[in-house]
């Protein structure tokens, strides 16, 4: 009779991701958040450009959410706040793959709250 084998593969991929000292955490939260930056670099500089002078309503606008609307920004902030800690608290790595949603959130914010319509040019 054949025996089960041992299931030891999820805990050691888990405790090889995990357990650095906290230089090392901090480096890898470092990374996260400019991987982060990165994916959203290009477009948030084109939103800038489109918007122009209306950016100033933006502070307006974030003042002014509903409270669903306010729901969805807090759920966008701990989507990258939270990893971070986690990083930072159990001494493990993180790819910034983690926090796309929370990128995704900020989006549905801006295309649902802010005052920023496109004039059309004739």
């Amino acid at each position: 009779m054949r025996s089960r084998p041992e299931r030891r593969a999820a805990p050691t991929y888990a405790l090889a991701h995990a357990g650095f000292d906290f230089a090392t955490s901090l480096r890898e939260v470092c990374f996260f958040l400019l991987g982060l930056a990165a994916s959203i670099g290009v477009s948030a500089l084109t939103w800038v450009m489109i918007a122009g002078h209306r950016l100033g309503r933006v502070g307006r606008d974030f003042a002014a959410m509903t409270p669903p609307l306010k729901l969805i920004y807090h759920v966008a902030i701990g989507t990258i706040a939270l990893p971070v800690f986690t990083s930072l608290i159990i001494g493990t790595d993180l790819p910034s793959l983690w926090a796309l949603q929370g990128i995704f959130l900020f989006a549905v914010l801006i295309v649902c709250r802010f005052s920023l319509a496109l004039t059309v040019c004739r």
